[in-house]
């Protein structure tokens, strides 16, 4: 039978209440930084595998040095007037030894293969030579001989050359040439004639030299043959 609790009995006789108790929470747990080492030295990088142009980037690069002349052409008329003989890559082109671009004079007897003396020969080793460049040394080597409006410029800029693009001069003749210090320092006359001086004249007209090197004089002698050439200010 069940016990009976009569309403009078006293509450002490009530089944005790059990008190709840609530458990911590525990903190996630965080994974300690790793131990310093002293004077650790960084892991080395890595290095790069060597990257080797694609057959299609070389033959895409082939393509375009091959048509580069006609290409020269057609951006600068002036260029028809020439018998080249223009060669990309021949065969017997040392890149150690020629630059970029080769320009040589009819006259000149040690030719590339495929081009015989007596002719203009143009030949770029460099693909990234552009038509500019072609016009550049055709105007530089050939034209400030052979051309009278050219020759005219050319002439009257070689007298207005500054005592700063005399040392650059200098500076180029002297890096091809690493024993000018043991001489009198005097720069030859056939090397100002066949590079030093076409190097300068270029320089402005060209973009291969820094446009504040030129004095405000010698940009308005030099402007005055962009038009003839077909020069823009894009160029």
């Amino acid at each position: 039978m069940a016990d009976y609790l009569a309403p009078d009995q006293p509450s002490d006789m009530l089944a005790p209440t059990v008190p709840v108790v609530t458990a911590p929470v525990a903190a996630p747990l965080v994974a300690a930084p790793p131990a310093k080492t002293p004077n650790a030295e960084p892991a080395p990088a890595a290095t790069p595998e060597p990257t080797v142009a694609p057959p299609q980037a070389e033959m895409l690069d082939r393509i375009r040095g091959e048509n580069l002349w006609n290409v020269a052409q057609e951006k600068y008329p002036i260029l028809k007037n020439f018998d080249v003989q223009y060669a990309y890559r021949p065969p017997d082109y040392d890149p150690s030894v020629h630059g970029g671009i080769e320009f040589l004079s009819p006259e000149e007897t040690e030719r590339f293969e495929g081009m015989p003396v007596g002719k203009i020969g143009i030949a770029v080793y460099d693909p990234n030579t552009t038509p500019l460049d072609i016009l550049g040394d055709m105007v530089s080597h050939h034209m400030v001989n052979e051309d009278p409006t050219v020759k005219k410029v050319y002439d009257d800029f070689v007298k207005t050359l500054t005592p700063e693009q005399w040392a650059e001069l200098r500076a180029e003749y002297s890096f091809e040439n690493p024993n000018l210090k043991e001489t009198d320092g005097t720069i030859p006359q056939d090397w100002l004639e066949r590079v030093g001086y076409p190097s300068a004249f270029r320089g402005y007209l060209f973009n291969q030299w820094p446009v504040d090197q030129y004095t405000g004089e010698q940009k308005q002698l030099l402007d005055t043959l962009k038009p003839y050439l077909g020069l823009t200010n894009g160029n």
